[in-house]
């Protein structure tokens, strides 16, 4: 006879799907389940990976948060054997409440009271879920990285979309605002180009997780395009969005794709691009697209030939002039963050790795805006 899971436990499968999880148990505490569970990045070589700790409680009242803080830490703590913080801020802690409220200073308050004890769990995030009636619960985080003070780019998200979503590289680059989305797993963000020029550029950006697999096919890459080209019309009724702005949409693809190699995607995206632009472009040069991403998850092994995922990123581009020129990467992340330190093209028989943070405004986006402000085009050409 099967034993049911508890939710709390599918709560941490679902959260983190995209991860290895080695381990899970689950006991009552204080009458109530919480789930202890080991995860690690599985698109990295076996013999690289860190693991990872999880924590996920379940509190009885929201208003308990801060007297309950204290013991939902210790438990933790008296699960990690050695210690904790060896390979820097890696784990992160979840507590659900069943009932009751909590406002985001109260929450911040008991967070600020045990930031010693964090840091030496070594958690990089603690992430709360404040119950709403008859809707999903309201998460609030706060990261390691900003001093566990609650990040508002990550209310409403659950605990790992900011990593899937890759804010971090948008952050990095932009000042961003979020903006309402209507998708369930798109976020709508718009950003000024973080420069000390005058009237910096404006870009905005459509990230989103697909659950959905096929992304990479014709029929699977144009329901994603058009729900990312939705979300961006809708974006041009926001006054804070201009005339001029660059649009961009990112992908991520959680499902593993098997029996292709990188290669074989490569040359796929290609052909599907092409179809695209000529199928979707009035929609494509009417909301400005100059950049799409997509990042998938090819199975594969690894040195040793232990089972792992390579990412693979596509992207369709006219950030160097010809209009939205496909390229594709193998991804190699860094084990501790996951954040990926190198993108080596595909094909490229140098093997030549590079490191792409966003670009900021070149000639050819600055010519390109000049064009919209005047409702025309600009057309590059090699001359």
């Amino acid at each position: 006879m099967s034993r049911k899971i508890p939710r709390v436990c599918l709560v941490c499968l679902a959260y983190y799907f995209a991860f290895s999880i080695p381990s899970m148990s689950v006991e009552d505490v204080r009458g109530t389940p919480s789930c202890y569970f080991d995860f690690q990045f599985n698109d990295v070589p076996a013999s690289d990976r860190v693991t990872r700790h999880g924590y996920h409680a379940v509190i009885e009242d929201a208003g308990t948060f801060a007297t309950v803080l204290p013991d939902v830490l210790n438990q933790m703590g008296a699960k990690m054997e050695g210690d904790a913080s060896k390979d820097g801020p890696v784990n992160v802690v979840q507590i659900s409440p069943l009932k009751g409220d909590a406002s985001v200073e109260d929450l911040q308050a008991a967070v600020n009271a045990n930031k010693d004890k964090l840091n030496m769990l070594g958690i990089r995030t603690v992430t709360v879920l404040v119950p709403r009636m008859k809707k999903d619960p309201m998460h609030y985080s706060f990261p390691q990285c900003e001093g566990f003070e609650e990040d508002p780019l990550r209310r409403g998200m659950r605990a790992t979309f900011h990593h899937l979503l890759e804010l971090n590289r948008l952050t990095d680059n932009y000042n961003v605002e979020r903006l309402p989305a209507v998708g369930r797993n798109v976020q709508l963000y718009v950003g000024s180009e973080k420069t000390t020029r005058r009237n910096p550029a404006q870009v905005v950006s459509v990230r989103g997780i697909t659950h959905t697999p096929g992304l990479t096919t014709f029929s699977g890459a144009r329901r994603a395009l058009l729900q990312g080209l939705d979300e961006l019309e809708r974006a041009q009724g926001n006054s804070k969005v201009s005339l001029q702005s660059s649009s961009r949409i990112f992908i991520h693809s959680l499902p593993v794709v098997e029996g292709s190699t990188p290669e074989e995607i490569a040359a796929e995206f290609n052909e599907v691009i092409d179809k695209l632009k000529g199928r979707l472009a009035q929609r494509l040069l009417k909301l400005r697209v100059d950049e799409v991403e997509a990042k998938v998850r090819v199975q594969s092994a690894d040195a040793d030939g232990n089972p792992m995922v390579v990412p693979i990123r596509l992207v369709a581009s006219s950030m160097e002039g010809e209009w939205l020129k496909t390229s594709a990467f193998i991804e190699k992340p860094d084990p501790v963050t996951g954040v990926t330190r190198e993108f080596c093209t595909i094909g490229d028989t140098n093997g030549v790795c590079v490191l792409d943070p966003y670009d900021g405004a070149n000639i050819i986006q600055t010519k390109r805006a000049i064009a919209r402000r005047v409702g025309s085009t600009y057309a590059y050409g090699e001359f």
